[in-house]
């Protein structure tokens, strides 16, 4: 009985390259693959702006370049930019940061070119630098041209510090209740903020049962003068950093920011968008919080 013959293969052909395999970027939720590979990033969902806007960061007690995630969601909007240095993070720094917040967004109003409008942007400790500017103008400062000085977004708005006030200058709460009923607020927090907490572990000081995270603020935005003018987004499994939640939560809880924010700054330049109004989120206490 003979044996069936089998081809031998080409030494020459074995050696030679293979094709490449057609690229295929993998779901978010697949599997991971057993061996790492290079893979072009996937296409980041493009939002518009029916009105050119320049984004100034108020940056957390750790200055510049450190709300860099904050920042690359922004200018996929328009342009964002940071400001360098505090002279301090403290409460008693407040005002002469808020004098530097005013030069910078001064200077970056100038820079935009007609047309632009600068939307203030508190990250963390900025936030009531921020806040404390709004109330500035709002007593009768005269503000930069072009810059709105009765709105602002605040990402991770530290509500509550690490021991009570110990003075009004040290509320955190005061500033924002400084605020007229015309100003126009966009919270984005996270959920396990401790900020919005301090109910438990070595810094606490508010009572067990207390409203904490996100619900913490919402109550405390349904009592500012301007609640009607009030969002409050959250986002889920992130804390202090809402926009530093690792890999796989950032770019859903981006994806939140955008969708909340670019009506809400068409509609601080008046210009309404009918079919984005449509989806646009509800500032009140039903808002969901992002399944990121």
């Amino acid at each position: 009985m003979t044996m069936p013959r089998v081809p031998r293969s080409d030494p020459a052909a074995a050696a030679a390259p293979r094709a490449a395999a057609p690229h295929t970027v993998a779901r978010p939720d697949a599997p991971a693959e057993a061996v790492a590979e290079t893979r072009a990033a996937a296409p980041t969902r493009k939002h518009r702006l029916n009105t050119a806007c320049t984004f100034v960061i108020a940056p957390g007690a750790s200055g510049a370049n450190f709300c860099y995630e904050l920042t690359e969601c922004l200018r996929r909007l328009g342009h964002a930019t940071e400001v360098e240095k505090w002279h301090g993070a403290y409460s008693k720094d407040i005002k002469r940061n808020a004098d530097r917040l005013e030069s910078f967004a001064k200077e970056a109003a100038a820079a935009s070119g007609p047309g632009c409008r600068v939307l203030l942007v508190g990250d963390g400790y900025g936030g009531r630098v921020v806040a404390h500017l709004l109330a500035r103008w709002a007593a009768g400062e005269p503000p930069p041209a072009n810059v709105f000085a009765d709105a602002a977004l605040l990402v991770g708005y530290q509500l509550y510090g690490a021991a009570p006030p110990r003075n009004s200058g040290d509320d955190r709460l005061a500033l924002l209740q400084a605020l007229p009923a015309s100003t126009r607020l966009l919270f984005v927090s996270g959920e396990k903020d401790e900020f919005l907490d301090r109910t438990k572990g070595g810094t606490a000081w508010r009572d067990v049962g207390a409203a904490r995270g996100v619900a913490a603020l919402r109550a405390a935005a349904a009592d500012l003068p301007c609640a009607a003018h009030a969002t409050v987004v959250g986002i889920e499994n992130t804390g202090q950093q809402p926009l530093r939640a690792g890999r796989k939560r950032t770019e859903p809880a981006k994806a939140l920011v955008l969708r909340a924010l670019a009506p809400f700054v068409d509609a601080l330049a008046g210009v309404v968008d009918d079919l984005r109004g449509a989806k646009r989120l509800r500032a009140d206490p039903d808002d969901a919080l992002a399944r990121a």
